[in-house]
């Protein structure tokens, strides 16, 4: 198979040739199925509007901001759970109880405890992002201590040799794996909050801008910030596939 064929811009281009034919074909009303060119439209006049560019930025921000805090917490608990067996076995119990549990089921809580502020917001996507990217390298730092345990012991290869020759090269493509899992909890989290709650202190972000669109039955606009969430999510996926590729080489 031909490499363009292989291409995201491929399978975006047939999505949005079957959405064209089916506007064409009138199956459903044009106010429930715009056709694509009416959804650019609506994403151009929501740009000149300055509805759009910064509520992106502000959405992509915050992802970015509790990714940050997600990373370093999940190292801090890995820390713990390598070193320490007891640790492990606690933080075992904790993921098992928290990870199950979706952002919307905490966010009661949460509301009692910082209210609505941007503040509860990034502790319901830390809870969203921390758990899957604890579970997944604790089970490859794991495999790759018993793997090479008796070689990192006859060539006396500790700490940040071994932190970096062993345990990063080896589990760079689990870490990558988990970040991509953790990056679509988040967003999905930041979504559900915001078209929930609405505006969190004086910005907003695309969750709002959905349910904007909604309440002003601008179907057009609200497929439009959805094909904006999903290229953001694509181009993420490229990036990490590209970062894969450079370092894994």
């Amino acid at each position: 198979m031909k490499r363009w064929m292989r291409s995201p811009l491929m399978t975006m281009a047939v999505i949005v040739c079957v959405w064209e034919g089916i506007a064409l074909a009138h199956l459903f009303p044009a106010t429930l199925f715009p056709g694509v060119g009416t959804v650019l439209k609506s994403l151009v006049k929501l740009s000149v509007e300055g509805a759009l560019i910064g509520r992106i930025t502000y959405s992509i921000g915050i992802v970015l901001l509790s990714m940050a805090m997600s990373m370093f917490a999940a190292g801090i608990l890995l820390w713990l759970s390598t070193r320490y067996e007891s640790m492990a076995r606690q933080i075992g119990y904790l993921e098992a109880i928290f990870n199950p549990l979706p952002g919307m089921a905490v966010l009661p809580l949460v509301i009692l405890w910082v209210g609505v502020t941007r503040r509860g917001m990034l502790l319901i996507m830390m809870h969203a992002m921390v758990w899957p990217i604890w579970a997944q390298l604790h089970v490859r730092f794991g495999a790759l201590k018993q793997t090479y345990a008796a070689f990192m012991k006859a060539y006396a290869v500790t700490g940040l040799r071994a932190g970096y020759h062993i345990y990063f090269r080896g589990a760079v493509g689990d870490l990558l794996s988990s970040v991509k899992t953790a990056w679509s909890r988040g967003w999905r989290a930041l979504i559900s909050i915001e078209m929930v709650f609405g505006m969190v202190g004086s910005h907003t972000g695309l969750g709002w801008l959905i349910y904007e669109r909604r309440m002003y039955m601008d179907t057009a606009g609200l497929y439009g910030v959805l094909l904006i969430i999903a290229l953001i999510g694509v181009a993420t996926e490229q990036g990490l596939r590209a970062i894969e590729a450079r370092v894994c080489r």
